[in-house]
């Protein structure tokens, strides 16, 4: 499982996925970048902060090599990003969460004059 700020996550998520949507009795085939973004402008307008969840299965020996790779360069005081956006590419949706910001006041505000 890997989280962030939705504009991290959406380049590490896979998208391509088809979702059925029933809107009023009507059925609309979207995506689930399409249909996230627009949760999360809804979302953000009313000052909240947002992550998106993301998931995928990993073999192995994939692991085995990656953590060896890791281990190596952690041990070698390298720089371990590279590493971690190996593992956290081509991930699968898994959600979002929306949280009230208090860690300043104004948060709300500030967001809203930007949108």
């Amino acid at each position: 499982f890997s989280k962030g700020a939705d504009t991290v996550m959406n380049k590490k998520i896979n998208w391509n996925k088809p979702i059925l949507v029933d809107i009023n009795d009507n059925n609309i085939v979207s995506n689930e970048k399409i249909l996230c973004e627009k949760i999360s402008e809804l979302l953000c307008k009313e000052g909240l902060r947002i992550l998106f969840l993301g998931f995928k299965e990993i073999k192995r020996e994939d692991y085995e090599l990656w953590n060896n790779a890791y281990t190596i360069k952690q041990k070698n005081g390298h720089s371990l990003d590279a590493l971690y956006d190996l593992i956290e590419e081509n991930l699968n949706f898994a959600g979002l969460t929306a949280i009230e910001d208090k860690l300043q006041d104004g948060v709300d505000q500030a967001i809203k004059s930007i949108m």
